[in-house]
């Protein structure tokens, strides 16, 4: 994951300097460069290399931190799918492919992730191209333009669904929880917190205060704001926290024939990080680009409702690249493209617990493109951390089966995802 990034925010910064162009492989599309140049670019590229040269001891620590949440996310997920009964949402997509297009990567950042995802209990195999051809034809076309080798990992056991039913059906079931019930507050924009005194030292957050200047008292605030928690921050730690801003776009395509069986990650397709997700219903979704921004309070696009507005090219590359690689998948129409933003951390963890210099503000956010993958594990580390936290807070019902998976897939310490690990001097 370091070298992808490393390679995506200093190697376009370097494309855009001197014009040098990327040696394309053959099936490729040019990919222009759209790194911003910003002060909180900046920021994130320094603590950005200060991760990438930390000791073998902290990167281990890393690691195990990385394994722990693996662990604690797919455990959660499972538990939602099955005992909350929210497992009907939407066709699922078992197996994910990861595609290399290069040997020098297959053997090496292939390798390690294959051995790593083995050694920590998930099941995942290496296949060479002709192998993996011949197990899923609908790359071959692709593998056959594959001029340095590759191969493929398949994630088995892994499985690709609809998010956004997903959402929407555990909305639906927070509604219903009786006296616990959740009202969800729709298209309101929080413009800061509301203080009333200072405690220790900690400011204390009464509640928050909309763009319309209505308030909205609380007793503890979660900020999972995406890529503007560092704005909204900035009123509690006196710093820019760097969550980066990484613009995506997502075409969903309809009535598809000859399709993906499987969900696919092209890491063949360079700069242009090109993926394919099947749903059921014969939809596709291709989603593409990385690119880092320097805003994120862009205009919102009028035919991307709550999302930003998509660079022109977008849309022309990604169904080129499309109809170049996967010619003999075919669809009837298809969905506007949709962009939004991705807020990633410099060292690719998420950011949860309490705000530095707060008594009362929590955090969630920073989950780069893996903010499903993450949700669920994230959702219930900051719900304990609450729980254990605010000393007024009772658990619901059914809390204690969440406690112990908590426990059971390696702890519930926060520290490692505090915010306070971005400060200078830290």
């Amino acid at each position: 994951k370091v070298k992808d990034m490393a390679f995506s925010v200093f190697g376009k910064a370097k494309s855009l300097v001197t014009g040098e162009e990327r040696e394309q492989e053959s099936g490729n599309v040019d990919v222009p460069s759209n790194f911003e140049f910003s002060v909180g670019n900046l920021i994130f590229g320094y603590f950005f290399l200060k991760n990438s040269f930390s000791s073998e001891q902290q990167r281990q620590q890393q690691n195990q931190t990385w394994i722990n949440l693996a662990h604690t996310c797919t455990a959660t997920m499972n538990l939602l799918f099955t005992e909350e009964n929210l497992g009907k949402i939407s066709e699922k997509s078992e197996y994910n492919i990861w595609l290399y297009g290069s040997q020098e990567d297959f053997e090496t950042d292939a390798t390690k992730k294959a051995n790593g995802a083995v050694a920590n209990g998930y099941n995942v195999s290496k296949l060479n191209l002709t192998d993996c051809a011949k197990h899923y034809p609908f790359l071959k076309e692709r593998i056959q333009k594959l001029k340095k080798g590759g191969g493929c990992l398949l994630a088995n056991g892994d499985w690709s669904a609809d998010a956004r039913k997903f959402t929407e059906a555990v909305a639906l079931k927070c509604q219903k929880e009786g006296d616990n019930g959740v009202v969800f507050r729709f298209n309101m924009c929080v413009k800061d917190f509301v203080f009333s005194q200072n405690e220790n030292g900690k400011l204390v957050t009464t509640g928050v205060r909309t763009k319309t200047d209505e308030v909205f008292k609380a007793d503890a605030v979660v900020v999972c704001a995406g890529p503007q928690s560092a704005n909204l921050l900035k009123q509690i730690t006196n710093f820019k926290a760097p969550v980066g801003s990484m613009k995506g776009c997502t075409i969903d395509l309809y009535g598809v024939k000859n399709g993906p069986k499987v969900a696919l990650a092209d890491y063949s397709s360079g700069e242009l990080n090109y993926q394919l997700t099947k749903y059921g219903g014969g939809r596709v979704r291709i989603t593409g680009f990385a690119d880092f921004i320097a805003d994120t309070g862009e205009k919102i696009s009028d035919s991307s409702p709550n999302g930003v507005v998509c660079s022109d090219h977008y849309e022309k590359l990604m169904l080129a690249y499309t109809k170049e690689n996967y010619s003999n998948m075919t669809w009837t129409h298809m969905r506007k493209p949709w962009c939004g933003i991705r807020p990633i951390t410099p060292d690719n963890l998420p950011v949860i617990g309490l705000a530095p210099n707060s008594a009362n503000v929590f955090l969630n956010c920073g989950h780069g493109a893996t903010g499903w993958t993450l949700s669920a594990g994230t959702g219930l580390l900051l719900a304990n951390n609450l729980v254990e936290s605010m000393k007024d807070f009772v658990p619901a019902k059914g809390w204690q089966k969440y406690k112990d998976l908590l426990e059971a897939n390696g702890g519930s310490d926060v520290k490692p995802f505090s915010l306070e690990r971005f400060t200078w001097f830290h």
